[in-house]
């Protein structure tokens, strides 16, 4: 099965420390869920929760918005960074048109097992579309209110995933302590991250 052999590469993959362990833990329950749940698109929301259960770990999680390169294409996308490598569990259930690759662990594609070919925080000829614009500009908060059919969206997803990773969460706390959090946007493809 693909999602096991995902998940046994991110394990592999694993530094053996504190750190090391809660970083698998968080993306290996959001990949679960993404990959059971078949929830395309959701970069912008599965970001933001492992943000902040990563934050809840005691790391310290850069929460990045901008375009990512795969060959020809390009994509507005979500991702986390930690410690200068990119953790992207999103990026395998893409928009129904968009491209999926394999889920990003540590910079590696966990197909692979080698440096991922996707790049990002490279800026297209075109720009972001009209929605990542807007979340771009948006915080935590201001993002989560912007789903009508959930104000909650990102509280409530972060409470599904921390739960997969046996974490429990309070959302009126964790909405408190991240409503403020802002993207930090990529338009850098040569930064650290992707060396």
């Amino acid at each position: 099965m693909l999602l096991r052999s995902w998940l046994s590469k991110a394990q592999q993959l694993t530094p053996n420390s504190q750190s090391g362990k809660a970083v698998t833990n968080v993306f290996s329950a959001a990949l679960k869920w993404i990959y059971t749940n078949e929830y395309r698109g959701g970069c912008h929301d599965t970001s933001a929760a492992i943000y902040i259960l990563l934050s809840e770990c005691g790391l310290a999680p850069v929460l990045c918005i901008g375009e990512v390169k795969y060959a020809p294409y390009y994509f507005d996308h979500s991702w986390i960074e930690v410690g200068n490598k990119i953790y992207d569990a999103a990026v395998c259930m893409p928009n129904t048109s968009g491209v999926p690759s394999a889920p990003v662990f540590a910079s590696i594609d966990l197909e692979t097992g080698d440096r991922t070919e996707l790049i990002y925080g490279l800026a297209s000829p075109n720009g972001y579309d009209e929605e990542a614009k807007m979340v771009s500009l948006m915080t935590l908060g201001e993002y989560s209110l912007f789903h009508s059919d959930d104000p909650n969206k990102v509280w409530n997803l972060t409470k599904i995933l921390g739960k997969e990773a046996g974490m429990k969460v309070n959302v009126a706390k964790i909405r408190e302590k991240y409503s403020h959090v802002r993207r930090l946007e990529r338009h850098d493809a040569g930064h650290d991250a992707v060396l």
